[in-house]
């Protein structure tokens, strides 16, 4: 799956994923970071070997992953995200554009 998965990656930015596709993900992975947005689930990074995945939920409530060239990029993505999420609490009238 993991195989699977860093090819779709390769050919798209952002894969949307089915919650058994999700499961069998954080089977051959580990969980390096995860946060709760208290909005949108869970934002996760998601690592094997030098391979990181971002993993987090969409408005659409869609499991969506997209990969990182280092942890420090993902752990910077995670940042950002919460961020946002807490600009949005606040009623900045911000939206996130999950598939770019």
């Amino acid at each position: 799956m993991l195989e699977e998965v860093l090819n779709k990656l390769d050919a798209q930015t952002v894969v949307i994923l089915r919650d058994e596709e999700l499961s069998i993900l954080m089977e051959e992975t580990e969980i390096i970071e995860e946060m709760d947005t208290c909005f949108r689930d869970k934002v996760r990074i998601l690592g094997s070997q030098d391979i990181f995945i971002i993993q987090e939920k969409s408005d659409k409530d869609e499991i969506l992953i997209r990969k990182a060239d280092s942890l420090e990029e993902g752990q910077k993505f995670i940042r950002n995200r919460l961020a946002v999420y807490e600009n949005m609490w606040n009623g900045c009238g911000c939206k996130v554009d999950y598939y770019k």
